[in-house]
């Protein structure tokens, strides 16, 4: 965990533990979770966030590891930060993913460019919503997916 080793003023809500295998072997690795973070510069490469109806973000410094959205979600669905699951968009929020070690989020790799241009009224609302209460990072509507594989062409970026 990289960002107990630094002073992050954020609000952290707490440490998500999960099993990872490695060469057959078992351990835990922890990942803190924080919600609306000032600043994620310090934080991992890639790492993994998930925005609600509010707009509230919750960033979790993954340091590469790729810890999956729906771990992120079950783990705030557990400790009561978002309401459960209802398989509505516009209900459960938008799942993103930090390009690289920039302020730049994109959709997650789990949205297919058909998902994005079916629910790009939702996921225009929703990204408002986030940009004023994170207006420090930048929300890009389009999948990460695309954008590697265009290398970073704003082509499939739909126009809102």
């Amino acid at each position: 965990m990289r960002a107990k080793f630094i002073h992050i003023n954020e609000d952290l809500l707490g440490v998500i533990s999960n099993p990872w295998y490695s060469n057959g072997n078992r351990s835990i690795r922890k990942f803190e979770v924080f919600k609306n973070p000032r600043s994620i510069k310090r934080m991992g490469e890639s790492l993994r966030a998930i925005s609600d109806k509010e707009g509230n973000l919750y960033v979790v410094d993954d340091n590469g590891e790729w810890l999956i959205h729906g771990r992120i979600r079950d783990w705030l669905e557990d400790k009561k930060f978002i309401k459960p699951c209802t398989m509505n968009i516009a209900e459960d929020g938008v799942r993103w993913q930090r390009l690289d070690d920039t302020d730049d989020f994109y959709l997650a790799e789990s949205y297919s460019e058909m998902d994005v241009m079916n629910y790009k009224l939702i996921f225009k609302k929703l990204t408002e919503k986030v940009k004023q209460k994170n207006p420090q990072y930048n929300f890009i509507l389009q999948s990460i997916v695309d954008y590697y594989i265009n290398l970073g062409s704003k082509k499939l970026e739909l126009d809102f």
